[in-house]
């Protein structure tokens, strides 16, 4: 996992990365958030396939550079200079799951750090 690549770089100290489901529960309170955003050098969402979400616009507004995938709705709100051209070759297909609609997150290697 992308863990793993900043131990071997020598960053893992380095990084914040707070757990999504905290976020998605409200666990830190606009002035929190704001706090932590401010901390970062750069806010970095590596995600194919997101639409538009809060979180790189939070880090804008709290003055956060924002570096995010070509082939997301990120290219709607995000400089052209801070998107990274990749393909999607390392995506697999998830598998089917029953009684779901979509994928889940965990069901899709979407930049391959699982072959580390």
């Amino acid at each position: 996992a992308w863990w793993l690549l900043a131990k071997d770089l020598g960053v893992d100290h380095r990084i914040l990365c707070p757990v999504m489901e905290m976020y998605d529960l409200n666990y830190f309170a606009p002035e929190d958030l704001a706090i932590i955003y401010s901390a970062w050098d750069v806010s970095l969402d590596v995600e194919y396939g997101a639409g538009f979400g809060l979180p790189p616009v939070e880090a804008m507004a709290c003055g956060v550079p924002f570096i995010g995938l070509e082939h997301t709705s990120l290219t709607e709100h995000t400089h052209p200079h801070l998107l990274i051209k990749s393909k999607p070759k390392y995506w697999r297909v998830a598998p089917k799951h029953e009684g779901k609609k979509w994928a889940s997150a965990w069901d899709i290697d979407v930049i391959g750090f699982s072959t580390l």
